[in-house]
């Protein structure tokens, strides 16, 4: 239960930057890891050595993603690309962040996957 909410968080960050690099091609894999350090230092108020750690590391899997895009990649492949992106992040912060942060961390995500459920079954049934 914990992954899966820790993977939804991530996979939103990484669908939020997909669908802003749909509709503006010119923002930078650079742009979109300062924007997330930023918003998880503001969460879990991240040390300078965290923010120098998960900075390399995000932006490494955001060129990915990036990259693959570019290439015209199939939307199915994109989906395990974002996934094991996603996994790969969670272990990461496992290990960089302090357990109080993880924790924090964990408990954020799962409060926005509460609301976006919430938001989901409120479209549904304006939809029906």
């Amino acid at each position: 239960m914990r992954f899966s909410k820790i993977f939804l968080l991530i996979f939103l960050l990484q669908a939020t930057f997909i669908v802003t690099y749909a509709q503006d091609n010119t923002i930078k894999p650079e742009e979109i890891t300062e924007k997330q350090i930023n918003d998880l230092d503001k969460d879990v108020n991240l040390d300078d050595f965290q923010k120098l750690e998960l900075h390399e590391f995000i932006l490494e899997k955001i060129t990915k993603v990036k990259n693959a895009i570019d290439t015209g990649i199939s939307d199915t492949e994109l989906r395990f690309l974002m996934e094991n992106n996603n996994r790969e992040i969670d272990f990461k912060l496992k290990e960089i962040l302090s357990p109080e942060q993880f924790e924090k961390y964990l408990e954020l995500k799962r409060e926005r996957a509460i609301n976006i459920d919430h938001k989901k079954k409120k479209r549904k049934k304006t939809v029906n």
